[in-house]
């Protein structure tokens, strides 16, 4: 029995009913081929300019929302130290407190001026970010000893806080206009901080009235 043999692209040209111009039958398929190539030659560096895109929008949102929760943070800190200051706090627990507040203030603004330089910041976070640092040199105490302990010091501590209260307004409401335009959610770490602090706060005042020592737990508990 004679072995089948095949030519190929004859067999194929003649099943395709084009054997009398075969070679025009392929070389219209390699044209084809060609334009593909090329289409995927053109294709492919505009989907890497897409991916290159989304990956810097990406970078430029997470950029500024870190900028964002660290003066959303200062802000709730001055807030907080403020109703501290005005309580007289003359407890440990006070103390502890207010040196904790102080302690995290001044990493937040270290953070904001590393940040601060980031090319992925706009004009408002930038803004943002050096109000949230001149905040946060009234919220961390002067010197290395606590916070002082007079009336007369809690008074002058509170006055200082008080004085930048137009300043606090202004970067909060600006933080804001930020975090819309760049569809971002409010601060889950600012919310975390009042809703550490303020039952401080009023557990002191409560304290105080009573003449009885505060009954707090631990500070430590949380990095706040």
């Amino acid at each position: 029995m004679p072995m089948l043999t095949y030519n190929w692209p004859h067999d194929v040209c003649t099943w395709a009913g084009a054997a009398s111009d075969c070679a025009n039958y392929w070389t219209a398929w390699s044209a084809v081929a060609t334009a593909l190539a090329v289409a995927v030659a053109l294709l492919i560096p505009i989907g890497m300019t897409i991916a290159e895109g989304r990956r810097r929008k990406a970078d430029r949102r997470a950029v500024i929302q870190e900028v964002c929760s660290a003066v959303d943070q200062i802000v709730a800190y001055h807030g907080i130290l403020l109703a501290l200051c005005r309580a007289k706090p003359v407890y440990h627990e006070g103390f502890a407190a207010c040196d904790r507040i102080g302690s995290n203030a001044i990493t937040l603004a270290q953070m904001l001026a590393v940040l601060q330089s980031r090319s992925e910041l706009t004009d408002g976070a930038v803004y943002s970010a050096i109000g949230g640092q001149r905040i946060a040199e009234v919220v961390i105490p002067n010197g290395t000893g606590p916070y002082g302990q007079t009336t007369n010091d809690w008074t002058n501590r509170a006055t200082r806080l008080a004085d930048v209260q137009s300043l606090v307004d202004a970067v909060a409401l600006r933080v804001g206009g930020v975090r819309r335009h760049a569809g971002l959610s409010s601060s889950s770490s600012a919310a975390a901080i009042r809703a550490k602090y303020d039952p401080i706060v009023a557990e002191i005042v409560a304290a105080l009235a009573a003449n009885r020592g505060p009954v707090i737990g631990p500070l430590d508990a949380d990095h706040y």
